[in-house]
C-alpha cells in the first residue's frame, strides 16, 4: 500500500513538473507558441486516462477504461501541418508523429515583454469583474502599452458556480478566429456590468448579439459558437489550472524571462501587482 501511494504522488510531482516547465516556455515565447520537450509516456508510468487528458502534457498516448492504449496516429500531408505535430520515441512502441492540442494564451501588448502576466478565469465571474473594472485599466496604462508587460488569458471555466463560463470562453475563442478576442473579451464583461455585481445571467443568444455589435462575421462566429468545437481545448485549460493548484478566478501568474514567478490570487488592486511585476522586472 505504502509503494503504491508513493507511486502515485510521484506520477502526479511529475505532471506538474511537465506542465509547469511547459507554461514557463509559452510564457516566454512570442505567441505562447509551445516547444514541447519529448517525454516518453513511460516516464509517468501510462497513467493517463484518456478520459482525463491533461494539457500540455508531452505523453503522446493515454489509457481506455479497459487499459488499452491509444495513440494519436493522425497522418501528417505537408510540411506546415507538421509545424503543429511533435516526434517522440518510446522503446516500448513504434515511433509515432503525434498531434499535440496545443493552447495558445490570447496575448495582449509587446509579445517580446520581459514580463508575462497570465489570467486563470472565466467571464461570468464577478470578482474578474471587478478586477477589470478596478485594476486592469491601470495595468494596461502604465505596462501594457509601454511595453513592459503582456497579458495572457487561459481559461478557468468554474461550471458549477457560473453556468455560462464555459460558453462564453468558447464564444471568446470563436472570436479570436476573426482577430477580436480582447474585443470580445471586454464586451462581455462590459454588457454584464450594465446590470450590477455579482453573477449575471445571459445566454448564448446574447453571446451572438455582442459578438455582432463588436463587427464579427455573424455566420462564422454563430456557426463556431453552436459547434461547441472548442469545448474540449476548454475544459483542457481548466485541467491544467488545476494542476498548477488554480482554485479560484481569477488567479494571476506573474512570469519573467528568468522564470521568476508571483502568483496573485482575486481581485486585488493595482499596487499589489505593481509591486509584483516591479520585483520581477
Amino acid at each position: 500500500m505504502y509503494n503504491k501511494l508513493k507511486k502515485t504522488r510521484m506520477k502526479k510531482l511529475i505532471l506538474t513538473l511537465i506542465v509547469f516547465s511547459v507554461l514557463f516556455i509559452s510564457a516566454c515565447t512570442p505567441e505562447g507558441s509551445l516547444n514541447l520537450e519529448k517525454v516518453s509516456e513511460a516516464d509517468v508510468d501510462k497513467v493517463i486516462r484518456c478520459e482525463k487528458p491533461y494539457i500540455r502534457h508531452a505523453s503522446a498516448c493515454c489509457l481506455d477504461q479497459n487499459d488499452n492504449k491509444i495513440c494519436d496516429k493522425d497522418e501528417l500531408e505537408n510540411k506546415e501541418q507538421k509545424e503543429n505535430y511533435d516526434v517522440f520515441e518510446d522503446p516500448n512502441v513504434e515511433s509515432i508523429e503525434v498531434k499535440y492540442k496545443e493552447i495558445k494564451d490570447a496575448f495582449l501588448g509587446n509579445e517580446n515583454a520581459p514580463i508575462t502576466l497570465t489570467i486563470y478565469s472565466d467571464f461570468q465571474a464577478p470578482f474578474y469583474r471587478k478586477w477589470y473594472d478596478d485594476t486592469f485599466p491601470m495595468i494596461k496604462s502604465e505596462y501594457v502599452d509601454k511595453g513592459k508587460v503582456k497579458l495572457g488569458f487561459q481559461h478557468f471555466p468554474l461550471t458549477s458556480i457560473h453556468p455560462m463560463a464555459l460558453k462564453s470562453a468558447e464564444a471568446s475563442e470563436c472570436a479570436r478566429e476573426q482577430g477580436k478576442f480582447w474585443e470580445i473579451h471586454n464586451k462581455m464583461l462590459d454588457e454584464q456590468n450594465k446590470f450590477g455585481q455579482g453573477t449575471v445571467p445571459f445566454t448564448n443568444d446574447d453571446l451572438k448579439k455582442w459578438a455582432s455589435e463588436i463587427g464579427l462575421d455573424s455566420n462564422k462566429f454563430d456557426s463556431c459558437l453552436d459547434s461547441g468545437k472548442y469545448g474540449a481545448t476548454i475544459r483542457q485549460q481548466f485541467e491544467a489550472g488545476n494542476i498548477l493548484g488554480v482554485s479560484g478566478t481569477p488567479t494571476f501568474f506573474v512570469t519573467n524571462l528568468k522564470g521568476d514567478l508571483k502568483i496573485v490570487g482575486g481581485a486585488q488592486p493595482y499596487e499589489v501587482f505593481e509591486q509584483a511585476i516591479n520585483k520581477l522586472l
